[in-house]
């Protein structure tokens, strides 16, 4: 039987709530369910899926499809730059932004390491991103040791 957990005031509900905060994966009661929502949605994934295969548990079952999760990442960057810019982009302008897609921001150390080049092609790779509008640069000069890159709110 599957439980509407989102936005229910049900008995599995109160089970779960309590489990997560045993568990530490939240801080007060009803706080984690939908933040399970929103962390599977931020990851491109399906809704989890609570259910009870008996009276005395509830099973929550999470999604984990690198391949959904790549075609949504996907369709995600092509709707929000188009398809014309996305096409544009060169083999490391593509990484970048699917590795900040994935993280949420990204700087030229972690560039080079995920490249597996040099930090002078990563910072360029970078740079020519700002440029073209789609990654934005934080920090306070040039040699801020906490500088890095974040995408462009549209």
């Amino acid at each position: 039987m599957s439980v509407g957990v989102r936005g229910a005031g049900c008995v599995a509900t109160g089970s779960v709530a309590r489990t997560l905060v045993e568990f530490g994966w939240v801080r007060e009661l009803n706080e984690g369910v939908q933040r399970i929502y929103d962390e599977m949605a931020s990851f491109f994934l399906n809704d989890p899926v609570f259910s009870e295969p008996n009276d005395a548990s509830v099973q929550l079952t999470l999604e984990n499809s690198i391949t959904s999760r790549v075609l949504r990442q996907h369709d995600a960057m092509v709707g929000d730059m188009g398809q014309e810019v996305y096409g544009s982009l060169n083999e490391y302008e593509l990484a970048a932004i699917q590795y900040v897609y994935g993280k949420g921001r990204i700087t030229v150390k972690e560039l080079s390491d995920h490249l597996q080049r040099s930090a002078k092609i990563s910072r360029s790779v970078l740079k020519a991103l700002v440029g073209k509008g789609l990654l934005v640069w934080h920090g306070s000069h040039s040699n801020d040791p906490s500088q890095h890159y974040t995408l462009r709110k549209s």
